[in-house]
């Protein structure tokens, strides 16, 4: 964190590296010009060797004999940034209220847990939550969210968390 990195007059910190950096800085840019609804579904590859998104002072790099520019890739490798970029504010209220809403049930079943001192009991409930929690946690760099084998990982658990809602009191 004590890293910064400088474009057009502003400091920034480092994200991991230049490179996250970099697609962090063109992914909040994308969505500060269509913070409503986004640029589209997977445009964040095109979008970021466009003119107002394309950022000069991360020049090209050679990897295997092709020049790369170190703001582009398919995704900006975090959920909640590339939801936001991609889809606005419309698509990300969704998924970060569905992520609060699985914070807020495992924090129950924790106290519930404790209120019955419960120590020895597996909660299958509780690892399915666990599951969807790490795979939605914010802080951590991800894949795309709308890559297919992505996306089972990330719609999977769920079908067992609505089985059990539907199937068993809780």
């Amino acid at each position: 964190f004590n890293k910064k990195i400088t474009y057009n007059d502003k400091e920034y910190n480092l994200i991991l590296n230049e490179k996250y950096t970099a697609m962090t800085i063109t992914a909040y840019k994308m969505f500060q010009d269509k913070p409503l609804v986004g640029h589209g579904v997977k445009t964040f590859r095109i979008k970021c060797k466009e003119d107002p998104y394309k950022l000069e002072i991360f020049d090209y790099f050679k990897t295997n004999g092709i020049n790369k520019r170190l703001n582009c890739s398919t995704h900006p490798h975090n959920t909640y940034i590339q939801l936001l970029s991609e889809t606005g504010f419309l698509g990300f209220i969704f998924v970060f209220s569905y992520f609060i809403s699985i914070t807020y049930s495992l924090i129950v079943a924790f106290f519930k847990r404790k209120k019955n001192n419960l120590k020895n009991i597996f909660d299958f409930r509780v690892c399915v939550l666990s599951c969807i929690f790490i795979n939605l946690f914010p802080l951590t760099t991800t894949g795309s969210f709308f890559n297919n084998w992505l996306s089972m990982i990330y719609f999977f658990p769920i079908g067992f968390l609505l089985f059990l809602n539907k199937n068993y009191k809780l």
